[in-house]
């Protein structure tokens, strides 16, 4: 039987660490508050080929809820779109959507990690004409100066595998 200061002292460490990834985790959030402009390439919904994309997206990050909600516009060659995320931290769990990869379709499940320096979030999602579900993984790293960039992947169920399903760099506009 583990002594009592042994039990302690773990469980001080475990809150410790859930506390020290819950606050790196808001940090990470409130780093990607404000206003960007991106542009970049993704294969978009019904099409095989790679498209020029460009967004216009403004972050707002809510310290005391700890939650980045995201909204904005993206364009391609086949048109515009309205883009909405939210990323919460709770319980030292980071769970939401970056951008919302699929037009009228809703999050069923998410989570996310901070990992060398970059948020990977997985999530997936249900159509809402089909049923069919999603699993699509969003990767953010604001290694870049003034900005960040996010890389898309989606599940693809016949080979067991995430493909790349986009990337774009974003710059601070203000």
């Amino acid at each position: 039987m583990l002594p009592k200061t042994a039990i302690y002292a773990c469980a001080a460490l475990c809150f410790a660490t859930s506390t020290a990834f819950a606050d790196a985790a808001s940090e990470f959030l409130a780093s990607l508050d404000g206003k960007f402009r991106g542009r970049g390439m993704a294969t978009l919904e019904f099409s095989d080929e790679e498209q020029r994309v460009s967004c216009r997206i403004e972050n707002k990050f809510d310290q005391s809820s700890s939650e980045l909600k995201i909204s904005g516009e993206c364009a391609s060659t086949q048109g515009k779109t309205t883009v909405r995320g939210k990323l919460s931290v709770k319980d030292g769990e980071i769970t939401g959507s970056f951008i919302s990869p699929f037009p009228n379709s809703e999050l069923t499940t998410s989570n996310g990690v901070l990992k060398d320096g970059s948020l990977v979030v997985s999530a997936t999602f249900v159509d809402n004409d089909t049923g069919n579900l999603r699993r699509f993984r969003q990767i953010v790293s604001t290694e870049k100066e003034n900005g960040f960039s996010s890389s898309f992947q989606s599940y693809d169920n016949a080979s067991k595998l995430f493909k790349e399903a986009g990337s774009m760099e974003f710059s601070r506009t203000e």
